[in-house]
């Protein structure tokens, strides 16, 4: 009888509903297995005679009001930080400028505002793209003068345009969108047509 083992696995109302691109299926299936195999585990090193290992599990969450770190003054660098991608941690910190990149216009479409700030984050110090939560933060901390972006806007909106060749972004596994080289044109377009002109 010390040979046997008897485990039961029950979950209970489990309804899981992904969206997103056919590329992201093998990353998403890998993760969710990852997911049960960890729920698993304890029980196959009880069942082999081990002491289950204890994890523990930071906590790094933050409250929504905590989402902007307010502690510098004035136009200066700001920090956002939100859970956008997938749930991961992100920091931007963006300080513009409207002589490189210019301002975004108040004519142009949440999409084309969206890939103009995707070009200004890659040109600066953040090359690994954003996702729409990102990109609607850092648009409403920066440029408020040129309308407003949501979160859901951004994403359909990039979504609409990420799709087959003459696909303007990639929405990578994380969540995050980033530029083609399409898109790079596209953007350097909107920055030449809203940048300073250089007086001769």
């Amino acid at each position: 009888m010390a040979n046997k083992f008897k485990m039961k696995f029950k979950v209970t109302g489990l309804e899981l509903e992904i969206e997103g691109d056919r590329a992201d299926i093998p990353l998403m299936t890998q993760n969710i297995g990852s997911q049960f195999v960890g729920l698993l585990e304890p029980a196959a090193n009880i069942a082999e005679g081990e002491a289950p290992a204890v994890k523990k599990v930071a906590n790094d969450a933050k409250p929504a009001a905590q989402i902007e770190d307010k502690s510098t003054k004035g136009r200066g660098r700001r920090k956002i930080v939100n859970g956008g991608g997938g749930g991961s941690k992100s920091t931007i910190t963006l300080t513009p400028d409207h002589e490189r990149w210019g301002a975004p216009s108040q004519d142009w479409t949440g999409t084309e505002k969206s890939i103009w700030l995707l070009k200004v984050l890659a040109d600066g110090d953040h090359k690994g793209g954003a996702t729409a939560n990102e990109i609607a933060n850092v648009f409403a901390e920066h440029f408020q003068t040129a309308g407003k972006l949501t979160r859901q806007n951004v994403d359909s909106g990039l979504r609409g345009v990420a799709n087959g060749a003459d696909a303007l972004v990639v929405r990578q596994g994380t969540g995050k969108f980033t530029l083609t080289q399409k898109g790079i044109a596209k953007a350097t377009t909107l920055v030449e047509e809203v940048k300073p002109k250089a007086s001769v």
